[in-house]
């Protein structure tokens, strides 16, 4: 048992082991995950706040978002592709000076003459800032695809708390500056930090980092190759170079993407109502929903290293995939009574289930959110497709914009439903969960009668995994 231990933990530390090179590229992808999304988090509580100071209309305010969640959604797989041919420190850096002068002209809307200038201009500066950020955060998602290698998820978990404390802080820090100085200060304060902070992609990324050669293998190894190098050398080297159809049309990727959008779907569609339900049927106060709705990200940011740490050093990405949207979709069920909208059957509903679908939305976004992006890459790899950064790019614009699209398309179904169709919260997000099981239930058929694991590629794993323990120099204490 004991020894058991040891080796567990001896295998999850060599999770944990970066070079050097790998080290700056994940220090300076946590602080640029830090500000990018510190900033995209202030648009919906502030920017709303503002247009109602106008007399603008929700559905105004809703197509300045839908511009912004449209622009990711296209240019995040646009930028992917073009990963192989860009400039990486040119382009983030640029991206950032762009996003950061696009954010500090929207804060000096508050001087617009009309609020239809203010309306219009909004859409087209939001709709310039989300490609230039997407620009951003695809290159960043697909460096750490081809530096990082089979540590993949762990890198991406430890960016992931970067991204969980920007979500907590930045409404915190910008409700401080919107409350005593305003809209205009807080974005023009925003854009100034992301302009100030551009040029330093020079200096904190590694100076060899400049262009990603697609007919160049990745730096960094993975796992996968190497075992389909072992099992089949002859077409090891016939791989194919990754195109969009070609990588989309995977029917793994399709599942992995399925999973991740309808998670985020499910989310989007019922947070439009999600603060009149929780105020209407338990009664609760601003401050109590605030601390509901911190509740994921606080969840996410609790088990997102614990996650990656795991599936990179024992894998079974797909079925804790698999697991966790089966948990999701069955929550979703219970989460909020049907019959409080009349729907097709009574059960009573109760706090306990509703706060036990939020705890565990938390910590399904951090099972569905790491090991997709790993899973979608080796896919491509086991489908005879070359595994460069020409394929990193297309998988991480894939994903990216898989998740770009639930935020757009969730609140407009939902909305549809509520609204035009006058359904209520809990019918909306029982609807939802029957696609996630659906997903879920279709994946897990795929996988048991089409696509069975290759146990073949564990024992290789841990072949390979004992031939690196046994080459890794011993330190030797050297006296003067």
């Amino acid at each position: 048992m004991r020894h058991n231990l040891k080796n567990i933990s001896d295998r999850i530390a060599t999770t944990f082991d970066f070079t050097q090179r790998q080290r700056k590229v994940l220090i300076y992808g946590c602080l640029l995950n830090f500000l990018t999304f510190m900033v995209g988090s202030l648009l919906a509580p502030f920017y709303t706040m503002e247009a109602e100071k106008r007399n603008i209309s929700v559905l105004y305010v809703g197509m300045v978002f839908g511009a912004s969640g449209f622009c990711y959604a296209v240019f995040h797989t646009v930028f992917g592709k073009l990963f192989p041919l860009l400039n990486v420190k040119l382009s983030i850096g640029l991206g950032n000076f762009f996003s950061g002068m696009f954010d500090l002209l929207l804060g000096l809307l508050v001087f617009s003459p009309t609020p239809s200038f203010f309306i219009v201009s909004s859409i087209i500066l939001q709709a310039l800032s989300a490609i230039a950020t997407s620009a951003v955060q695809t290159l960043v998602y697909s460096m750490f695809c081809t530096e990082f290698g089979e540590k993949l998820n762990i890198a991406q978990s430890m960016s992931n708390i970067a991204l969980m404390c920007a979500f907590i802080l930045g409404p915190v820090i910008g409700g401080v500056i919107y409350r005593f100085f305003g809209f205009a200060i807080l974005y023009v304060l925003m854009g100034i930090l992301q302009i100030v902070w551009s040029p330093t992609v020079k200096w904190m990324l590694p100076v060899e980092i400049k262009k990603y050669n697609s007919k160049n293998e990745n730096p960094v190894k993975n796992k996968v190759e190497t075992l389909e190098r072992i099992l089949h050398p002859s077409t090891a080297n016939s791989k194919k170079d990754a195109t969009f159809w070609s990588v989309i049309t995977i029917p793994n990727v399709i599942f992995n993407i399925a999973a991740l959008y309808f998670a985020l779907f499910s989310f989007f569609a019922i947070v439009i109502d999600l603060q009149r339900y929780m105020h209407d049927v338990f009664h609760m106060n601003e401050i109590q929903i605030g601390l509901v709705f911190g509740i994921p990200p606080l969840v996410a940011l609790i088990f997102c290293v614990p996650v990656g740490a795991f599936t990179d050093s024992y894998g079974f990405k797909r079925e804790i995939i698999i697991a966790g949207h089966f948990a999701v979709s069955i929550m979703n069920f219970f989460a909020i009574p049907p019959n409080y909208q009349r729907f097709w059957f009574y059960y009573p509903g109760s706090f306990f289930l509703f706060m036990c679908s939020i705890v565990l939305l938390g910590f399904s976004m951090i099972i569905l959110f790491i090991p997709t992006l790993k899973e979608i890459i080796e896919s491509c790899f086991m489908s005879g497709i070359k595994q460069n950064a020409g394929t990193n790019g297309i998988a991480s614009g894939i994903w990216a914009s898989s998740m770009a699209a639930a935020k757009v398309l969730g609140p407009l179904f939902g909305g549809f439903l509520m609204q035009v169709l006058h359904f209520k919260i809990g019918a909306v997000l029982f609807i939802c969960a029957c696609l996630q099981f659906t997903v879920a239930l279709l994946w897990s058929l795929y996988t048991i009668f089409i696509e069975p694991p290759n146990h073949r590629y564990e024992t290789y794993a841990k072949i390979l995994h004992k031939e690196d323990q046994s080459a890794r120099p011993t330190q030797v204490e050297v006296s003067t």
